[in-house]
């Protein structure tokens, strides 16, 4: 029974609030699990003698009470938004376009972008270069991400514009894709409140991406950059 709560909760409530399940024991069939339903972020609290079910589920439980509960709830509430908290902010200016700044310090090894399992645009790029607008392309040129060394198939930003990641390279950057290969991007050092933040590039564009500025300050980097090569870097100075 506990682990039909447990599989209940996760796959139909996506492992938010808390819920109550409805079940049948079948006796006669080795005391079978039947779920009915799940009841979700069901009344507690009620008054004495008009008590629901959760509260008496609650009342019965030996360890954890309604007060206990309820407070339960709100650790629970303030530990999820203090790890979904966003520790950038997008800004412009006319030099570096639009790009990223971090709103308070991040500790070196800090995820910035949660990135494993979620869910991202795919193309392939005969497709797009096909069907994609002048505009749409141009797009395409300068965001999307290779999928592979192929060069055939590439990941594209959100629809949602508050999603995007409009990062500047630096030959010297403070975010990386975490080891193993990982899909989420880390501190590679401290960063302070206001710094810009920044990866390199050559991790993990190719040859589609048009000419881009390097910003990160050394004389040697003053200029704009190409991927011609992925093994190779090249520069004209402007």
């Amino acid at each position: 029974m506990l682990d039909v709560a447990r599989r209940s909760f996760k796959k139909m409530m996506g492992g938010i609030g808390y819920g109550r399940i409805d079940v049948r024991i079948n006796r006669k069939r080795n005391d079978e699990v039947v779920f009915l339903e799940i009841n979700p972020n069901c009344g507690i609290m009620y008054p004495v003698d008009q008590e629901g079910s959760a509260d008496w589920i609650l009342k019965l439980s030996p360890d954890l009470k309604q007060n206990e509960f309820a407070k339960l709830q709100i650790r629970e509430a303030l530990r999820i938004h203090d790890e979904n908290r966003i520790l950038y902010a997008r800004r412009f200016d006319h030099v570096r376009g639009y790009h990223l700044r971090a709103v308070e310090d991040i500790p070196e090894g800090t995820v910035i972008f949660a990135d494993e399992c979620r869910p991202v645009r795919l193309c392939t790029k005969p497709y797009v270069q096909e069907h994609f607008s002048g505009v749409d392309f141009d797009d395409f040129c300068h965001s999307a991400w290779p999928i592979g060394a192929d060069k055939h198939y590439y990941a594209l930003w959100d629809r949602d514009p508050g999603e995007w990641r409009s990062f500047n390279h630096s030959c010297s950057p403070n975010m990386a894709f975490a080891p193993n290969r990982s899909l989420n991007v880390v501190a590679l050092r401290l960063i302070k409140k206001g710094e810009e933040l920044t990866m390199d590039y050559m991790q993990f564009m190719d040859d589609t991406m048009q000419p881009f500025k390097c910003f990160w300050g050394l004389p040697i980097a003053k200029g704009r950059y190409f991927l011609a090569n992925p093994e190779t870097l090249h520069r004209q100075t402007t």
